[in-house]
């Protein structure tokens, strides 16, 4: 949900600007809006979802799809809400859009929802495999083999088969 005036339930639980309300195909939604309510909807296909959470198989699992509210951070919320906010004013300067550009833009949205999903999850904290120079130079090399074509972080996250979030990342560790 991006913003709501007012208070927004879905299945009986609060919904705040920044949540994520899943609702597999063929469930029914039950919601209550006393002012409205903005979101951005996303519907995908399993192949899609699959390719789209590349690297992240915490969210390859279907169990993780059952209908209702992920409760996100609000950090992360204004994060969100600031990528796709670049996105609009990023279509609106555009005149037009090359196949390419099409792809990197739907990545994009997809990966603004991806973020928040992972958010509402317990973080994992297992140790990462490869260090860091080492990623950096396998990204590096894949980019360089694009020629220049847009390479989402979603796409470098599928074919490098790593999370988006790395226990590194979250919480660094400080040397003395």
């Amino acid at each position: 949900m991006l913003a709501s005036p007012g208070h927004v339930t879905h299945w009986w639980e609060d919904v705040r600007p920044g949540d994520v309300v899943i609702t597999p195909p063929g469930d029914e939604m039950d919601a209550i809006y006393l002012s409205g309510a903005w979101y951005v909807a996303i519907a995908m296909n399993v192949s899609d979802l699959a390719t789209a959470l590349g690297g992240e198989e915490r969210l390859t699992d279907p169990a993780c799809w059952k209908k209702g509210v992920r409760h996100v951070d609000p950090l992360m919320t204004e994060t969100v809400r600031r990528r796709l906010a670049g996105i609009i004013l990023n279509l609106k300067r555009t005149v037009t859009v090359s196949g390419q550009g099409v792809d990197f833009l739907r990545r994009s949205v997809v990966e603004a929802f991806v973020m928040s999903s992972l958010n509402a999850l317990p973080q994992d904290r297992a140790p990462s495999l490869s260090t860091g120079a080492r990623l950096v130079s396998e990204v590096e090399s894949y980019v360089d083999a694009a020629n220049g074509r847009p390479v989402h972080i979603s796409e470098l996250c599928n074919v490098r088969r790593r999370s988006r979030f790395s226990p590194e990342a979250k919480s660094p560790a400080r040397r003395p």
